[in-house]
């Protein structure tokens, strides 16, 4: 049953071109690999694999061999057709393809005819920024040197380049130990701990101490110098630099594919500055590239897809808010409601708390407020340590909110004072923050938002100049309007 399942879950994990490749492939040997190909078809109609339904299909038909045979065979030949189509479709794939290549004529002895397939690899290398394959392609030439005098390359000069690509490696290392600092910097001044020491630790003459030889490279120095730019409250830099970086990737659509972790980041990164500063137009088009990445077909279309689907799922959702598309948002909702458990596993824990925030904000935006308290629920209390200072600020914030608008006052209560211990736990107990806490503990008498009571710490809230920096969170002044107006929140954005 376990090798049944095995080959079930690999054929629907193949992309359409994939599955045309592979039958193509089996066509190769006539007849015999046609029965293979019918066990095939069977299993791909499944949406549930059921082996007495495969049975009765192919005893329909004159197929006449034991059947884990036939299983065993497929799931080997399915591997060895995605070796060879892998092979033209990614270049890390097809150097180690190639320097296999070189590898079994040098066992044959054929020197010369390895040389070329060695030289062949490295170009591939050099051309998708593969530094560390491209040093040991130099290394096994070198070796290969003293047993064949080849005219084809200069062993002086690989032993040149590789000190060269041993320089840039160390560099890479260099601004990937830089970004760890500055991003520890970003969270002391985030959490108002930044002192002068820690501010002056970094300068930008140390980000530009070395200039890149590879773009591999640049796009460790481009986040450095992005980072650099936000500590410095110098936005207008930051915004160069993250364009200058999704340019790169984009120029270089190998490089993109090498990186795409690290491409989706930075897209992700320039659409959060884009939506902050109300470019809604720039913001949308960022989403619809990732739109097309989720939905591209591609060999590795899993492994992006997981790597897309949380910025591909918080961009809709605020697009839909930001352009009032209720319909869209309820769509998008839905989506993500049905897909969440499959991609959860290939998602790091803030990465769900930041789908799962912004799901509970659009439940509250539709007025779906125990929606939004079912996956407020879900969140795990012992690792909010986790989080950063907006994180814990939201979840606690939206608590309050979606436990008085569900008539759950007796949890309300603890909620309250447990907002406040957080709120100075995180150095944000200022005069926005105390007449929150002041709102909803009168609301604990009143049982009303909008009572006499409570309606002075409203006009506060409201003149307060932090509501506006808040509506990331959630649009607390549509919120308070809403209820002062008996509308919903929606029509209140």
């Amino acid at each position: 049953m376990k090798e049944s399942k095995e080959l079930f879950d690999l054929i629907k994990k193949l992309s359409k071109n994939e599955k045309i490749y592979f039958k193509r492939f089996s066509m190769g040997i006539a007849g015999k690999e046609n029965k293979y190909l019918m066990l095939f078809d069977e299993i791909e109609k499944q949406k549930i694999y059921n082996e007495d339904v495969v049975k009765e299909n192919l005893n329909k038909t004159e197929y006449t061999q034991a059947l884990h045979v036939v299983k065993k065979y497929l799931y080997n030949r399915i591997l060895e057709a995605l070796k060879i189509y892998d092979k033209s479709q990614h270049p890390t794939i097809e150097v180690i393809n190639t320097r296999n290549e070189a590898e079994i004529l040098i066992r044959k002895g054929l020197v010369f005819q390895a040389t070329k397939k060695l030289l062949e690899a490295k170009e591939i290398a050099l051309s998708g920024d593969l530094i560390s394959e491209c040093m040991q392609i130099n290394t096994r030439l070198i070796d290969l040197s003293v047993f064949f005098q080849s005219k084809l390359y200069d062993k002086k000069e690989l032993a040149k380049e590789n000190y060269r690509l041993s320089v840039e490696s160390k560099h890479i290392s260099y601004f990937s130990l830089l970004y760890e600092d500055l991003l520890k910097i970003h969270r002391l001044k985030n959490n108002k701990l930044l002192s002068a020491v820690e501010k002056d630790k970094i300068t930008i003459e140390k980000i530009n101490k070395y200039t890149p030889l590879f773009n591999i490279t640049r796009i460790e120095q481009l986040k450095c110098l992005t980072a650099f730019y936000i500590i410095s409250d110098i936005p207008e830099k930051a915004y160069e630099c993250q364009l200058q970086l999704i340019e790169l990737f984009e120029k270089n659509p190998t490089l993109k594919e090498n990186k795409i972790q690290e491409y989706v980041r930075a897209l992700h990164n320039l659409s959060n500055t884009e939506r902050l500063t109300n470019r809604h137009k720039e913001f949308d088009a960022i989403t619809q590239k990732l739109e097309d990445l989720f939905n591209s077909d591609s060999p590795y279309s899993d492994h992006i897809k997981s790597i897309v689907y949380p910025s591909l799922i918080v961009n809709k959702l605020n697009s839909h808010i930001n352009n009032k598309q209720k319909n869209e948002l309820l769509k998008t909702v839905e989506f993500a409601e049905e897909t969440y458990e499959t991609y959860q596993n290939y998602v790091a824990y803030n990465r769900q708390f930041f789908i799962k925030f912004n799901l509970i904000k659009s439940y509250i935006y539709l007025n779906k407020f125990n929606n939004a308290l079912l996956w407020l629920n879900t969140i795990d209390d012992t690792k909010k340590s986790d989080f950063d200072i907006i994180s814990n600020y939201s979840y606690n914030l939206l608590k309050l909110i979606c436990l008085y608008e569900t008539g759950k006052f007796d949890l309300l209560a603890l909620d309250v004072d447990k907002a406040k211990r957080v709120f100075k736990k995180l150095n944000q107990y200022d005069e926005f923050e105390k007449n929150i806490i002041s709102i909803f503990k009168y609301i604990l008498k009143t049982y009303d938002l909008t009572s006499d009571e409570v309606v002075p710490y409203t006009e506060k809230i409201l003149a307060n100049p932090k509501i506006n920096l808040l509506k990331e969170v959630i649009d607390i002044r549509a919120w308070i309007i809403a209820h002062q107006n008996k509308k919903t929140i929606w029509e209140c954005l």
